[in-house]
């Protein structure tokens, strides 16, 4: 008795088990007095389409600075060259203290610190508008140049071609190729991977207008003066 008890337990326990399992996989739709079974999708593929975003926004390399390493390097040397002789300041003061020649030696001292301040200054000036990297954004349609800091740390400037403007006179063109949003920038354009991106920026792909001035043609117009003239003449003497 308790055998067929627990068997009879047992097919009620599986029976339910497979009741739920197939409610699980199964759904049921009634139309027409017609019930239809449906297995519902377990397997769902995500579709995104953040990577085609991330490939239409992709900036493209198109310039690469030749002077690159030669100017982080002397930038470089400059700066370490600096903090050596700020740190040996407290030795050469204290050398100062112990000379009898005070005079020769506070000269030395003077010009040290000034090549201390004014060489990365110096060369800052020099080297800051030169452009290390430049990227297109297809997208966006403008443009990122990358210059060095005055700490030899990669600082970007975004401007389109409607913000570049050549220099007009030759102090502001000196070490200057163009100003993009009013800060010079200095490239060479052999550089360029795509030369086509030379003329978009400096805008030579617009047509020149021609600003013709309006001549005055003297010799045709003074016949015609005298004649109005003469014209007002003959009328008054009737």
């Amino acid at each position: 008795m308790a055998l067929l008890l627990r068997s009879c337990i047992l097919n009620q326990r599986k029976l339910f088990m497979k009741e739920i399992i197939t409610f699980k996989r199964t759904s049921m739709y009634y139309t027409c007095g017609n019930v239809k079974k449906f297995i519902p999708c377990l397997q769902v593929r995500h579709v995104s389409d953040k990577h085609s975003e991330r490939n239409t926004s992709e900036r493209e390399m198109i310039y690469n600075g030749t002077l690159t390493n030669k100017v982080r390097n002397i930038k470089m040397i400059s700066l370490l060259s600096s903090v050596v002789s700020v740190i040996s300041q407290p030795i050469i003061y204290m050398k100062i203290l112990e000379e009898d020649n005070a005079i020769s030696v506070g000269t030395l001292f003077a010009l040290l610190n000034i090549l201390t301040i004014c060489s990365p200054l110096l060369i800052h000036l020099l080297t800051k508008r030169y452009v290390i990297e430049m990227y297109h954004y297809p997208n966006e349609k403008k443009y990122t140049a990358k210059l060095y800091s005055f700490l030899c740390k990669k600082r970007e400037i975004t401007f389109t071609p409607n913000d570049v403007i050549e220099p007009k006179t030759q102090i502001t063109g000196s070490f200057t190729t163009c100003f993009a949003g009013g800060k010079p920038l200095l490239f060479d354009e052999n550089c360029f991977i795509d030369p086509k991106h030379y003329k978009i920026i400096m805008n030579y792909n617009k047509p020149i207008d021609f600003e013709v001035e309006q001549l005055r043609i003297t010799a045709i117009n003074q016949p015609q003066d005298k004649r109005i003239t003469m014209g007002n003449k003959n009328e008054e003497q009737k």
